[in-house]
């Protein structure tokens, strides 16, 4: 990790922030190994597996080291591939979760508890970019 990671600000607490350190190697790693689905070559597309699957966070630290090699590997529609998956990811998960919150309130289920404004937000506005 470079001294610049190291130095990594929480905003909400203005100290260092190991936890954001460690969690921008965890998802450079992630974005490491999702990159590599965009390769349509098998054999390049297990050598990058491979070296996705070689990195250790403990060894490397730079995570723009990684980050770099995996855009050589495979382009920046590999490292967009990571960030797609999660946006992906994350409107199914809030469709679902807060539709079913929403569904319960409606219908009287007991306990039921409603959807915070933020929740209801991102439902409206996911659940309108994928047309439901």
């Amino acid at each position: 990790m470079t001294d610049e990671q190291q130095k990594t600000i929480d905003p909400t607490k203005k100290e260092e922030c190991l936890t954001c350190v460690a969690e921008d190697m965890i998802v450079a790693m992630a974005m490491a190994h999702s990159a590599c689905g965009v390769i349509t070559d098998p054999e390049k597309r297990l050598e990058c597996m491979e070296h996705a699957t070689l990195i250790d966070p403990e060894k490397e630290k730079d995570i723009r080291k990684i980050l770099g090699e995996t855009y050589d590997r495979t382009g920046a529609e590999g490292l967009d591939r990571y960030a797609k998956t999660v946006t992906r990811l994350n409107k199914a998960t809030i469709i679902d979760k807060v539709g079913a919150k929403l569904e319960a309130v409606q219908k009287g289920v007991p306990g039921a508890v409603p959807p915070s404004e933020i929740e209801k937000a991102l439902y409206r506005k996911f659940t309108r970019q994928e047309g439901i």
